[in-house]
């Protein structure tokens, strides 16, 4: 199972990995030992608030708090951004699915004289 940690979070929304995991069953979630009393917010979105707009505050974790975030709503690990009340904060996951591969964006066709690139 994929694992991996973002130990950078702070004020300004961002991915929680920017690695493509697709989620099969779950996508664990845990916040850092090391936080403190500080609080992360785990959403779908990158206009996601550390607890200043309802609307988009996502799910809140504190210090050793897990969630568990479903395939219906994360299709990918990559689909998580996290925002935090603090700098320098951490979350770790787990997620049970495996790592696309990278994508170039190149498609061949090798029956024809001709090359389909996509960009």
């Amino acid at each position: 199972m994929p694992t991996g940690s973002k130990s950078d979070i702070g004020a300004t929304a961002a991915r929680l990995t920017t690695r493509t995991v697709r989620n099969r069953s779950g996508i664990r979630i845990k916040a850092g030992s090391g936080n403190s009393t500080n609080k992360v917010y785990i959403d779908e979105t990158p206009y996601l608030t550390a607890g200043t707009n309802d609307a988009l505050n996502g799910y809140e974790l504190v210090t050793n708090q897990e969630i568990v975030l479903p395939p219906s709503r994360f299709k990918a690990v990559s689909d998580v951004w996290v925002i935090g009340s603090a700098s320098s904060l951490a979350a770790f996951w787990i997620c049970d699915g495996e790592e696309d591969e990278m994508d170039l964006g190149f498609e061949f066709d090798f029956n024809s004289q001709y090359f389909l690139v996509i960009f």
